[in-house]
């Protein structure tokens, strides 16, 4: 349902790829100048993706960088 309203946002946007997108083709530093991008449009949507970045970083065991964004949210 979450992952449905971000993708939603995205086209909503006009975005040619969310920040999940690019973190997925390997554009590390596009993922998060995307999830900043979303965070000063709409802070509740923003904290989505970083809160999605983190969970997509935690279960790789990147640890350091799970907790950077989780930083950025809190």
């Amino acid at each position: 349902m979450m992952a449905q309203m971000l993708l939603r946002h995205v086209d909503l946007l006009g975005w040619s790829e969310s920040p999940m997108e690019a973190l997925r083709c390997g554009k590390v530093e596009r993922a998060l100048k995307l999830a900043a991008l979303a965070m000063e449009q709409d802070v509740s949507t923003g904290t989505l993706w970083h809160l999605m970045l983190a969970w997509r970083w935690h279960q790789k065991g990147e640890v350091d960088a799970t907790i950077c964004l989780l930083k950025i949210v809190a």
